[in-house]
């Protein structure tokens, strides 16, 4: 695929700039580094990304590789799957997503990404098996509908066996002791850090 100048440089840089700070911000809650200040002006930040990417969603359709680079794309992608808050709008990009796979706009991997975040956080088990959890032993994979098929789905979105990626969370995200969560952030099932894989 050759690369080429996004039609929409604004837009990919205001993607990149409020990605990269969600990134920062997300690492820093899994590992436990933040106060509750620090939190709650996280989540602020996941709800205003959310307004951002649908409204260019509205006005463009999904943000992919020619609208906005690669990079923008990829920060398009990360801004949801940080809007766990919002499993509906989460479910409505899964759509938009799923057409700029099928356009070559996005990559697969996403999409599955993306799929497995918003099934976690509507009650159901994930697919891919690419979310991750805090438990007791250090991370742990989040439920998975069909484990008998894991490896395959993985392969069908261009994603490494599951046995490869669930390593490679585990080397990134070693047991620690982590302080009791903050009282303001409600029960412990709604602050599951999931990691992608």
């Amino acid at each position: 695929m050759r690369m080429t100048t996004p039609q929409q440089p604004d837009i990919a840089r205001d993607l990149l700039n409020r990605a990269t700070a969600a990134r920062l911000h997300h690492s820093r809650l899994t590992r436990g580094q933040l106060n509750p200040a620090e939190i709650a002006a996280g989540r602020h930040q996941d709800h205003a990304n959310a307004g951002m990417l649908r409204r260019v969603t509205a006005e463009h359709g999904w943000p992919g590789r020619r609208l906005v680079g690669e990079d923008g794309a990829q920060a398009a992608y990360l801004i949801a799957l940080y809007a766990d808050h919002d499993p509906d709008l989460q479910n409505a990009m899964l759509r938009l997503l799923g057409g700029a796979v099928d356009s070559g706009q996005a990559p697969a991997g996403h999409w599955a990404h993306l799929h497995d975040r918003w099934c976690i956080n509507s009650g159901q088990a994930q697919l891919h098996g690419t979310q991750y959890v805090r438990g007791p032993a250090g991370v742990e994979v989040a439920p998975v509908r069909e484990p008998q098929h894991l490896d395959t789905l993985r392969a069908r979105a261009g994603l490494p066996p599951h046995a490869t990626a669930a390593e490679a969370v585990r080397r990134r995200y070693p047991p620690t002791r982590h302080a009791d969560p903050p009282s303001d952030a409600g029960p412990p099932e709604m602050v599951l850090v999931k990691w992608a894989a």
